[in-house]
């Protein structure tokens, strides 16, 4: 792949980023009746959290091959947590 479409790929990554954080602020902000102070404030804090986490796993997917396989494991582990997180549920 180029060097040029790699930059526009990591561009698209960000937008995407940024239009998640947005929106999720957005549907907040629209149901306001619908959600208490402190759970749109958690809500927030979470959506900001993944997104920054979200941005930093991009930069390092972009930045080496040592960043790719960080990532990879980073999904793995955060595929790992979901699934248990699933099952402890429903349970």
């Amino acid at each position: 792949m180029s060097e040029h479409k790699k930059v526009e790929l990591q561009k698209g990554f960000y937008i995407y980023g940024v239009v998640l954080f947005l929106y999720w602020g957005l549907m907040f902000f629209l149901e306001k009746d619908y959600f208490s102070s402190k759970y749109m404030i958690e809500g927030m804090s979470f959506i900001g959290a993944a997104v920054i986490i979200y941005f930093l796993l991009v930069y390092l997917f972009n930045k080496s091959d040592v960043g790719k396989k960080v990532v990879m494991w980073s999904l793995s582990a955060l595929f790992l947590v979901a699934v248990i997180g699933f099952f402890v549920t429903i349970s």
